[in-house]
């Protein structure tokens, strides 16, 4: 699996906010990211437009999950990230942005306009494969939107429903019914995408192997 992220990482310490020039270098990082995936793995781009939607929606109150929880250590062992705990907001932010598209590329190889059809007749779609009543199911309460199927090939879209569900994986569920999973990535058993548990390897090799040679943050802390 070769992925390349291209971005300079701009540090600005624990939690805190950029400074203007360091917000000035930030702009000029998420404009040029890019993550290139092998052609033959896959015809499709990670669009610098994705990671700028994935910013934009962060900056919602209660996508603040994301960079808030700590995550739990054996999962950023798994993806040799010990940093990330301490790392500042939008190094979290970057490190999103870069498992989002991993699990992106697991799900539908980048391909916005996918679709498959499970045993039940559900329809998965779009870049994290997101199926119509999951998507109403972990966003309606907070956006008031009602998704469409036409809805889940939109890119932006898509990832605003992955977003909320990440969220809703860190919390434990959306009813707190799932503590095995607060604070995890990876899970015994799936909470929404299969590729996030432990059995399967894909995401961690797309994520480690490739992409954090760029995101110098994560090496902070390692053993």
């Amino acid at each position: 699996m070769l992925l390349a992220l291209s971005v300079v990482v701009v540090s600005c310490g624990n939690g805190s906010s950029p400074t203007g020039s360091e917000t000035s270098a930030i702009n000029t990082d998420i404009k040029n990211l890019k993550l290139n995936f092998h052609p033959l793995q896959t015809k499709y781009d990670w669009k610098p437009q994705y990671g700028q939607s994935i910013l934009g929606y962060m900056n919602r109150p209660e996508l603040s999950t994301l960079v808030d929880t700590r995550l739990n250590i054996y999962d950023l062992s798994k993806l040799n990230c010990f940093g990330y705990n301490q790392a500042s907001v939008f190094e979290k932010k970057m490190f999103w942005i870069t498992f989002m598209a991993s699990i992106a590329h697991a799900e539908s190889t980048l391909n916005p306009n996918v679709v498959y059809r499970d045993l039940d007749g559900t329809l998965s779609s779009g870049l994290l494969q997101i199926d119509l009543q999951s998507a109403n199911r972990h966003t309606y309460a907070y956006t008031g939107k009602t998704y469409t199927q036409k809805d889940l090939y939109n890119p932006d879209l898509n990832l605003m429903a992955g977003l909320y569900i990440m969220k809703h994986q860190l919390e434990g569920g959306m009813n707190s019914d799932r503590p095995d999973i607060a604070g995890r990535l990876f899970t015994e058993r799936s909470y929404y995408w299969s590729v996030l548990t432990l059995k399967r390897d894909l995401i961690i090799r797309t994520f480690t192997k490739n992409a954090l040679a760029n995101l110098s943050f994560c090496f902070i802390g390692q053993p």
